[in-house]
């Protein structure tokens, strides 16, 4: 990938969890304190002291968590579309943030977006029954819900309706989404696919994560891949 401003030179140590922005990234785990690294302005790299999450994602310029004990959202680093000030509150088990407006989920609250709404990514579908699995992309949200139902409301110009199939992870990008399958755990994807962003491998995958123009998923045998765009070696897997 890009390496100006030490974005591609994540601290050494071991960790269990990633979460990845436009110009910095952060490594934490369930009893690791988060390390971040890459473009520091804005505080986006300096999480707050003694605080553990269990879940982080990263953003345009700000970062988001909830904090591992009682799930509330913690966001530090730049307040662009109000993203640090507008959090809601309440517990949470899941989070995603894309550029500029970030969604959360619990197991029995609706799911909450807020930032950046300019094209409806924030204003959740009212036909989410519950929902389990957020993923904010760059102008449209998607959701899994309750009942295993998964929808997508804001901007549809690069989109194509959801597929009529079950999904247990789910994750937007620029202007596709990828979801795994419960079924086989192969992987779907639909919307912009200019760079071959929205034509997976195939395999059975346990996670999966949406950029610009590319995607990477681990398989079940601890392999990641990658496809999509490649013009600074985004998908060039170590």
């Amino acid at each position: 990938g890009r390496p100006d401003n030490g974005r591609t030179a994540p601290p050494p140590g071991q960790f269990d969890k990633l979460a990845i922005g436009q110009a910095h990234g952060c490594a934490y785990g369930d009893f690791i304190l988060p390390v971040c690294w890459g473009r520091p302005d804005n505080g986006r790299t300096s999480p707050p002291d003694l605080t553990w999450f269990r879940d982080m994602a990263a953003g345009r310029s700000t970062t988001c968590g909830l904090e591992a004990f009682s799930g509330e959202v913690v966001c530090f680093g730049d307040d662009y579309q109000s993203l640090v000030t507008s959090r809601p509150e309440g517990s949470y088990a899941r989070i995603s943030l894309y550029f500029a407006h970030a969604c959360v989920a619990s197991f029995v609250d609706q799911v909450k977006c807020w930032g950046r709404g300019s094209e409806g990514q924030t204003e959740v579908s009212d036909a989410l029954l519950g929902g389990t699995v957020p993923a904010a992309g760059r102008f449209h949200s998607c959701a899994i819900d309750l009942v295993a139902d998964t929808y997508c409301w804001g901007d549809d110009d690069a989109l194509t309706a959801v597929p009529a199939q079950t999904f247990i992870e789910v994750a937007a990008g620029e202007t596709n989404t990828c979801a795994i399958r419960l079924l086989d755990g192969g992987i779907t994807c639909w919307g912009g696919d200019g760079d071959g962003q929205s034509r997976p491998p195939n395999g059975r995958f346990v996670q999966i994560t949406v950029g610009e123009a590319h995607a990477c998923a681990l398989r079940e045998d601890g392999e990641v891949l990658c496809w999509g765009k490649n013009d600074r070696g985004q998908t060039d897997v170590p």
